[in-house]
């Protein structure tokens, strides 16, 4: 059994992963949408998104076809980032703002020098638009 590792882990420690273990359906919530960093043996970071970033990473490693095309050949490879976004939408759009970032920009999320939270505030605090307004009917009876 190949024991592999990711360099940043869903906890706070580096945790084997068995790639022939099957992944706890209980403990997957499909609904929630991570984005995540891996570097390759080129020192390049390579960005995704996904409700299951350990599976997700497998397939990588594996070079599946359900793997990224741009990581073939590339090993070894090192999850170096990964953190839980929300909704699809909104990991998209991240996942596309963090391709268009520098290279220095990426390393300081991977550091926690820079953190998603207050670079793309806009898109994980959209505006409340659920906000429960008066009609123009009740405004008027009240003048």
């Amino acid at each position: 059994m190949v024991l592999l590792t990711f360099g940043c882990d869903l906890t706070t420690q580096s945790t084997p992963i068995d790639p022939s273990a099957q992944p706890d359906s209980t403990q997957k919530n499909s609904h929630i949408w991570s984005v995540y960093l891996i570097k390759t043996k080129l020192n390049t970071l390579y960005c995704g998104i996904s409700t299951d970033v350990e599976r997700r990473f497998l397939e990588h490693l594996d070079g599946a076809p359900k793997g990224a095309k741009a990581l073939r050949g590339k090993s070894p490879l090192e999850m170096v980032f990964h953190q839980s976004i929300g909704n699809k939408s909104q990991a998209s759009k991240i996942e596309i703002r963090i391709k268009k970032l520098s290279r220095k920009d990426k390393d300081l999320i991977v550091s926690k020098h820079l953190l998603l939270d207050d670079l793309f505030y806009d898109i994980l605090n959209p505006p409340d638009n659920d906000i429960n307004h008066d009609s123009d009917d009740e405004i008027l009876e009240t003048l």
